[in-house]
């Protein structure tokens, strides 16, 4: 895959009860893939938002901060072209001018 990463490599599943489904309000979507390590052992307080095909960790958030999100994917490499990437970054930019 050629930079900047946009094409969906693998889906994910979207985890119901999370904060991304409620942001995307889909069970899965495609995402790219970039990476060579994967979460074994889930912090503290962390709760697995998406779930790859595989069954690897793919999101992950904060139960106890407002807007901790982590990502195995990149949505800042296809926000330009795809509606959910798009979505994550909106939630976030909200996220910081609330403080």
């Amino acid at each position: 895959m050629a930079p900047p990463y946009t094409n969906a490599a693998h889906r994910v599943r979207i985890q119901r009860g999370t904060p991304l489904y409620t942001l995307l309000q889909t069970e899965g979507m495609g995402v790219n893939s970039y990476h060579h390590q994967a979460v074994k052992t889930l912090g503290a307080d962390l709760e697995v938002m998406a779930v790859s095909e595989d069954g690897l960790v793919e999101a992950v958030r904060h139960r106890e901060k407002p807007f901790v999100w982590g990502f195995q994917w990149h949505p800042e490499f296809d926000y330009h072209v795809n509606p959910n990437s798009r979505k994550i970054f909106e939630a976030f930019l909200a996220a910081c001018q609330r403080g």
